[in-house]
């Protein structure tokens, strides 16, 4: 891992760091030998001391992970995952997720861009990794299966996009001694080029899956994500979720999280017309209503990508906007209570000239915040910060 000088990182604070100071930098995190199509940092996760960061281009996009603690402010690596068959064009680590005892990391180039989905069991903390698997279900060509995946206890919910013409698919799997499919999440009513599956969230009994290609009105990817319920042991499908005022190529279902009785999904928009939004869901009754809608501050015509990632916590949302400011990036922190979040800071990227594309991907864990600065001419970064 490098560094930069103190010196810098205080320069990097007033480029970055928006002046109300509700987030704080704490470190940048940056591969020793990294190169620009690493791709180190298109997926982070945090939880508590440890962070898992994807570089799926590593190794002519074979792929890692890397394993970090953080000790007082910083972040030091701890250990490298590789693939236990490593493929060339695998791009292992492009989809992680994380529990207290479990590590699911995504391959969904692997086998002709079948896909599949490595599975470690977790001790010391998450420190340390045991392989426990390799998720390789009886898919076609090209479904990428383990495009996104995440974990709920001993649930895993791996989305598969472009399975049969990307109408796409999403697939439950349980650990009971192994980890054995389950259940298959389907949408019906999909359409070649929907993306089912493209993104996907569950927390106990509940998963989302985003499809954000999906047409409403006639309106041609305006998108939607699907809400499914598990009761006694049978997954069913109970809600559609839409954004509120759907428009062509807004990609509503992009990104879905949640936590608790809280779904987020996010509608970046076109890519060249569209600011973007997220939209909050509650529960109410055995319904998922509507309960605020969070954009961003930016100035300007040009399109920003609110919501081409987000990440949710108990009381706060992030949410990066990798193309405000002329592809320069921001990340947006809002926080309070479902329905009533606030936003308290915006971090801006580097300079536009960079193309840094700050915000491609975040993560969010109590006080504690990253985000990918991808970059086009430079080695890419993870930004960490703290709340104050």
């Amino acid at each position: 891992m490098a560094r930069k000088t103190s010196l810098l990182l205080l320069a990097l604070a007033c480029c970055i760091i928006a002046s109300n100071g509700k987030l704080q930098l704490m470190d940048e995190i940056t591969l020793p030998d990294g190169h620009i199509g690493d791709q180190f940092g298109s997926s982070i996760v945090i939880r508590r001391n440890v962070a898992y960061i994807g570089a799926p281009g590593m190794i002519d996009d074979s792929g890692a992970v890397f394993i970090l603690e953080r000790v007082g402010p910083m972040w030091d690596i701890a250990s490298t995952i590789v693939p236990a068959q490593s493929e060339l064009g695998g791009y292992f680590g492009h989809g992680i997720a994380a529990t207290d005892d479990w590590l699911a990391i995504g391959q969904p180039n692997a086998d002709y861009y079948t896909g599949v989905v490595d599975m470690f069991a977790l001790t010391r903390g998450g420190l340390t990794w045991a392989q426990a698997g390799t998720l390789a279900p009886s898919l076609p060509r090209h479904s990428f299966f383990g495009y996104d995946v995440d974990l709920s206890g001993n649930t895993l919910v791996v989305g598969a996009y472009g399975y049969n013409s990307s109408r796409g698919v999403a697939m439950v799997y349980d650990w009971a001694g192994t980890w054995t499919e389950t259940a298959v999440l389907a949408d019906s009513w999909s359409g070649p080029g929907d993306h089912f599956g493209f993104s996907v969230a569950v927390e106990g009994d509940v998963a989302v899956v985003g499809s954000w290609c999906t047409a409403h009105y006639g309106l041609l990817c305006s998108g939607s994500a699907k809400v499914f319920e598990r009761h006694a042991g049978c997954w069913g499908m109970r809600q559609v979720l839409t954004p509120g005022v759907p428009a062509t190529g807004g990609r509503f279902g992009y990104a879905v999280d949640m936590v608790g009785a809280t779904i987020v999904v996010s509608m970046p928009g076109s890519v060249t017309t569209a600011r973007g939004s997220v939209t909050v869901f509650t529960l109410a009754g055995t319904r998922w209503e509507q309960a605020q809608l969070l954009t961003g501050a930016a100035e300007g015509t040009d399109p920003d990508a609110f919501g081409f990632s987000i990440a949710v916590s108990r009381s706060s949302v992030v949410v990066g906007a990798p193309t405000e400011g002329g592809m320069a990036g921001a990340l947006y922190l809002f926080t309070g209570q479902p329905g009533a979040y606030r936003m308290d800071d915006k971090a801006r990227g580097p300079t536009s000239e960079h193309r840094a594309m700050f915000g491609s991907s975040v993560a969010a864990d109590g006080d504690h915040v990253a985000a990918w600065s991808k970059s086009a001419v430079e080695p890419a970064s993870v930004f960490t910060y703290i709340r104050k």
